[in-house]
C-alpha cells in the first residue's frame, strides 16, 4: 500500500489550476492519493511465469474529484 500528499504551495499551486506532467486538469479538489496493489504469480516450469495484477487508486492525481479506479493486468514472462 501507499499513501501520498502535497501540502503548502502545492496545493494552492494545483487549487488555482496548476499544471504539471502528471497533475492539472483544473481546480484540485485535494485529496490524498493512496493505491494498493495485490499480485499473484504462477510458474509454468522453469522457464515461464504469469503474475496477474490488480491495483486500487483512490485519488488519483491528488484529486477526490476522481476515482476510484480500478487497474487489472497481466505479466507474462519467457526465459530461453
Amino acid at each position: 500500500m501507499a499513501f501520498s500528499g502535497l501540502h503548502g504551495d502545492r496545493v494552492r499551486y494545483f487549487g488555482l489550476g496548476g499544471l504539471s506532467v502528471y497533475i492539472g486538469d483544473g481546480a484540485l479538489t485535494y485529496g490524498g492519493e493512496k493505491n494498493m496493489e495485490a499480485y499473484y504469480k504462477v510458474g509454468f516450469g522453469k522457464n515461464f511465469d504469469a503474475t496477474f495484477d490488480y491495483q486500487l487508486l483512490i485519488n488519483p492525481a491528488h484529486n477526490s474529484a476522481r476515482g476510484p479506479v480500478n487497474v487489472f493486468g497481466l505479466r507474462l514472462r519467457a526465459a530461453f
